[in-house]
């Protein structure tokens, strides 16, 4: 059994066990964020997780079809304008879409941007975007495994081992009007990762 499929079973049995709030179905889209390294997850206190400077997942418990933006940034400026509770509009983060984050995540690399944002998307088992995922009554489990970052504006990759700098994530689920186009925010969350030291 690969990693994945550990981590996933291992999700499975937490959710099972109550380890985590399960999701209500009141009519709204709802996601929950956790994150996992080394086979263990990493609790997330105050918006904040600490991890050690080496590969991780980010897994979306998800009570729908959804799709999330998803602005990762050396800077802080999106991450605290959205736990202000700016409007998305109003959040540099999510002026562009990227579009490299490619089908099933092939590069594993975790994108980072001042001013544009991922979407990470499920629309069933053969069409989204994450590494791999799993359904349980009703709840769709959604991983994506990273193992290096990409500076979307220096067009580099980085390595995590070598970096020195915290990295603040939003995530914005939403819809598109298909009438007037504008985006219609559902939910947001706000964390910050902090690297351990060695």
């Amino acid at each position: 059994m690969n990693t994945i499929k550990i981590i996933l079973s291992a999700l499975v049995i937490f959710i099972s066990s109550n380890a985590f709030t399960p999701v209500k179905d009141n009519g709204s889209k709802v996601f929950y964020v956790y994150f996992f390294q080394d086979g263990k997850k990493i609790d997330i206190v105050n918006s904040t997780v600490n991890l050690k400077k080496g590969p991780f997942k980010i897994v979306l418990e998800l009570n729908d079809k959804m799709i999330i933006g998803v602005n990762s940034s050396f800077k802080q400026k999106s991450y605290l304008k959205s736990k202000d509770g700016n409007l998305i509009e109003n959040i540099k983060g999510f002026k562009n879409s990227i579009q490299k984050d490619s089908l099933k995540n092939k590069n594993n690399s975790l994108i980072l941007s001042e001013d544009s944002y991922s979407s990470w998307y499920y629309n069933s088992e053969t069409d989204n975007n994450f590494s791999s995922t799993i359904l349980d009554d009703n709840k769709i489990l959604c991983v994506k495994e990273f193992k290096t970052l990409f500076d979307l504006k220096e067009s580099e990759v980085l390595q995590i081992k070598d970096t020195k700098k915290k990295i603040y994530m939003t995530f914005i689920s939403f819809n598109i009007n298909t009438k007037t186009g504008e985006i219609e925010e559902n939910m947001r969350e706000a964390v910050k990762i902090q690297w351990l030291k060695n």
